[in-house]
């Protein structure tokens, strides 16, 4: 176990970021945190990998944890590469991210939608 880790968010890609991000206000009540996220440039080039990238979302509030609770990221890729249809089965399952602090651990888990 990591110690003092805390969850701080887990990040979603989108086909499309505001219909995935209404889903989760409409059915669990998530709020969305402003401001709308619109990234690009070199620095998000090289830390996702993906050449010209450019990310457009949001983040949303989960509900029951308060106003600094933890937080979905729903993003969509201004492109989307192609990929095999998701099945339950797969090997190719989400890779948990983190960074550690003096004071706290941050994770963040990603897969498509």
């Amino acid at each position: 176990m990591i110690r003092d880790a805390r969850y701080a968010h887990t990040n979603l890609i989108a086909r499309d970021w505001r219909s995935l991000a209404r889903f989760y206000t409409d059915v669990f009540g998530c709020v969305i945190v402003p401001p709308e996220r619109d990234y690009s440039g070199p620095e998000l080039a090289a830390g996702s990998g993906v050449r010209g990238a450019r990310l457009q979302g949001a983040h949303l509030r989960l509900p029951g944890h308060g106003g600094e609770g933890p937080t979905l990221e729903i993003f969509q890729y201004s492109e989307l590469a192609s990929a095999l249809e998701p099945v339950a089965n797969s090997t190719m399952s989400p890779r948990p991210a983190c960074t550690a602090s003096t004071a706290t651990t941050y994770c963040s888990v990603g897969w498509f939608w």
